[in-house]
């Protein structure tokens, strides 16, 4: 579903990707973590086309999308729930969602009825601005909106920043729900590793932009290097 080989990205001449290489089968999830600083948000940027890349080539079912606009990698079945969940605050929840939508052809209305199953709330809240939300259902209301684009590969960048330890329970448990009955597929970014690699089937492990460890998710777990680094162990 996506190849990532010899990803490099810089902000000016400070290079913060150094030939980075992952890859995602169709129906995984996979988990991309690390701490702060280590390049999982210019990462999911780069594959999202938002942030420019100086070398590598990002694939997306075959198809080579590189030097393709954040737009068109839309079309080719990318979607990014970016980090801070960027709703559209002024805007209801049904309009955020038809936004979601945008590209998609036909009656989304069964795509919006299977959103408001995924996160109930979001049906409670049709008519509500999305500013006023708390900070979970902005979350949720990001994911759905993501959905609504029909993407072969979902993009989620830190979805749990924020917010307290039982709505992060909530939404994982969501989306391994969606997993399993639609087979969606996910490239994850978290500073929360247990929770990531817990939802995750395999894991890649960022330290300075770049690949220092990568595996199955119980064994990244079980690594006594990472759980003395990230997990307390």
């Amino acid at each position: 579903m996506l190849k990532v080989e010899g990803l490099t990205a810089a902000y000016g001449r400070i290079e913060v990707l150094h030939d980075l290489s992952l890859y995602v089968e169709p129906g995984e999830i996979v988990a991309i973590v690390g701490a702060n600083g280590a390049g999982k948000t210019t990462l999911m940027k780069a594959i999202a086309g938002i942030h420019p890349v100086a070398a590598g080539t990002i694939t997306v079912g075959g198809e080579d999308v590189t030097r393709r606009p954040a737009h068109e990698r839309v079309t080719r079945g990318l979607a990014l729930v970016p980090e801070g969940r960027q709703v559209f605050g002024p805007l209801s929840v049904a309009d955020n969602l038809a936004l979601g939508a945008y590209r998609a052809h036909g009656d989304v209305s069964a795509d919006r009825e299977e959103m408001e199953a995924l996160f109930p709330i979001l049906a409670q809240r049709r008519r509500q601005a999305a500013g006023s939300l708390s900070g979970g259902q902005q979350q949720m209301l990001a994911i759905a909106r993501a959905l609504m684009s029909r993407p072969r590969l979902l993009l989620l960048d830190e979805p749990s920043m924020g917010l307290a330890p039982i709505v992060t329970r909530e939404i994982f448990e969501a989306l391994a729900g969606r997993h399993r009955s639609a087979g969606l597929t996910v490239l994850l970014v978290e500073q929360n590793i247990s929770a990531a690699l817990k939802l995750a089937s395999r894991g890649y492990v960022l330290e300075t932009g770049r690949v220092v460890a990568e595996g199955r998710s119980e064994d990244l777990l079980t690594d006594p290097a990472i759980q003395r680094a990230y997990l307390g162990g």
